[in-house]
């Protein structure tokens, strides 16, 4: 008997018709930030269903590449009014986020300054303010 695969988890609880809606007509990818501004398939809608349908069944591994093109997903879901499928994307990317972290993928590494400054100074107010205290002197 063998092993299940263990990243094939992470779609645990989605429907696997959702991933079959998506004929890979390309029309979504005009609508998508990330695509436009990125320009790789990988990084559009029909790039991450490809990704997330082949780490489900079991075709390629949850490695941090994977990880890091369904991360960039800005999850604005203009790729849904987009799309003559009608693909439910957000009923697959949700879901699959959410167990990527229960399995502990690890987001994109942005570095310590990065790191530091995303999360630990700018949701702050105050914290902005003394932050770009600097840049109000030099006005």
């Amino acid at each position: 008997m063998t092993s299940p695969n263990p990243t094939a988890a992470v779609a645990q609880g989605i429907d696997y018709e959702l991933f079959l809606d998506c004929v890979h007509c390309g029309l979504c990818t005009s609508a998508c930030p990330t695509y436009v501004e990125l320009g790789d398939e990988n990084d559009g809608p029909r790039g991450r269903i490809y990704l997330m349908r082949a780490v489900a069944d079991g075709r390629i591994p949850l490695d941090d590449k994977v990880v890091g093109h369904l991360e960039l997903c800005l999850d604005c879901r203009a790729c849904e009014s987009a799309c003559p499928s009608g693909v439910q994307y957000g009923k697959l990317i949700e879901p699959f986020r959410v167990n990527m972290t229960k399995l502990g993928a690890q987001r994109v590494k942005l570095g310590w300054l990065k790191e530091f400054l995303l999360f630990k100074v700018t949701p702050y107010a105050g914290r902005m303010r003394w932050a770009l205290k600097p840049a109000r002197l030099l006005h």
